[in-house]
């Protein structure tokens, strides 16, 4: 009577207790029109392509002798103890055929003691299960180890309750509010604390991989600053100009996105470098009381940064009839609008009760027409 072979997981392998075991691999791909098998893991019904077909040809990342990332190619041939093409014998004293693996129903069976084969699936780069492997190669099979995907499990429950956690704990006004406020409308912010908090609990929850990854990146902690620089009073957004001030100049934009672009995320693409990093460290000082700065010492402490020239916005040269023209074809366009009683024409944060009073407006707001102009490829 044949013994039942135990079924090998990653670490056996890399323990080199694979000779007496088997190891499975599945496909990662999914096909509901072909074939599907029950997983006597799960007890989930997997689909799969009837019968998938994979060269066994490939190359893996290594380093060289000189220490460097380079590919070396590798293959399986039955009869070469090495899996490394340039340890092989010489295809022209002995040449070679291509082998072929199928995995029917999804799957592929390797017995531990055929050590070259199974080295050959494990260090494939195309094998999800390897570790450190080439990301930039499109995954075609996994090991099926019960201790990975209890591992995988464990970790995304464990992700999921840290960003939850985070969400009704972290400090609200510091973290919570300014992140909630780049997501969520004016009205959703105009809730209390508590719901804001189950707003972005909700968000953290429908995707933690990905909420986790904005907590992450450094841009969000700028973005965030920025936000509390706004609400604390110390910056102002124009949305006629889409520019950045500070609050006692705000006439003075120091930093002006264009048309269509998010003012606050232009900043702070901007303030990682140059006069925006000047910008940022002060606002960012300022939000988190460095060196106990208040606002009124804020221009002396940045006073190079107050000092960095702005660009210079000529005044309009275009006569009453041309800007008439322009405003005709932004109504056209719907970039101005009107009451149906044409009334009332607004154009972003300018209204007016009248073409001739538009024209007044734009013409004293020399930003907001140029915006105009560049909204009409003039």
């Amino acid at each position: 009577m044949n013994q039942v072979k135990q079924r090998g997981t990653y670490k056996n392998y890399l323990d080199g207790d694979f000779a007496d075991k088997i190891f499975v691999f599945e496909s990662v791909s999914r096909n509901p029109q072909g074939g599907s098998v029950a997983s006597k893991e799960t007890g989930k019904v997997q689909p799969f392509p009837l019968s998938e077909t994979i060269f066994c040809v490939g190359s893996v990342k290594e380093k060289n002798k000189a220490g460097q990332m380079a590919p070396r190619k590798i293959r399986y041939v039955p009869g070469e103890d090495s899996i490394y093409v340039d340890e092989q014998t010489s295809d022209k004293d002995f040449p070679k055929v291509k082998v072929l693996a199928s995995l029917v129903n999804g799957r592929i069976t390797i017995e531990g003691d055929d050590a070259p084969r199974l080295n050959f699936f494990m260090n494939w780069d195309i094998n999800e299960t390897k570790k450190d492997r080439d990301t930039k190669k499109v995954a075609r099979f996994r090991l099926l180890d019960t201790s990975v995907m209890a591992a995988k499990s464990r970790d995304k429950k464990k992700l999921a309750f840290d960003v939850l956690n985070w969400c009704y704990t972290a400090d609200f006004k510091t973290k919570i509010k300014p992140l909630a406020s780049l997501y969520f409308t004016h009205e959703q912010m105009a809730q209390q604390a508590e719901d804001i908090r189950h707003n972005l609990s909700m968000m953290a929850e429908a995707n933690p991989e990905k909420f986790q990854a904005i907590l992450d990146n450094p841009q969000t902690e700028r973005k965030i600053t920025i936000k509390r620089a706004i609400a604390e009073g110390h910056v102002v957004v124009d949305v006629t100009s889409n520019g950045i001030a500070w609050a006692q100049n705000p006439n003075a934009f120091f930093s002006v996105a264009a048309p269509g672009v998010d003012p606050i995320e232009d900043f702070a693409n901007k303030s990682k470098s140059g006069d925006g990093q000047k910008y940022y460290d002060a606002m960012y000082k300022l939000v988190n009381d460095v060196e106990e700065i208040s606002a009124p010492a804020m221009i002396e402490h940045v006073a190079e940064v107050k000092n960095v020239p702005m660009p210079t916005i000529k005044s309009a040269s275009e006569s009453d009839a041309e800007i008439i023209i322009m405003i005709n074809t932004a109504l056209e366009k719907g970039l101005i609008t009107k009451t149906s009683n044409n009334v009332w024409f607004k154009y972003k944060s300018i209204s007016a009760n009248s073409k001739e009073q538009m024209v007044e407006k734009l013409r004293s707001n020399p930003i907001a027409l140029n915006i105009l102009k560049s909204e009409l490829g003039i």
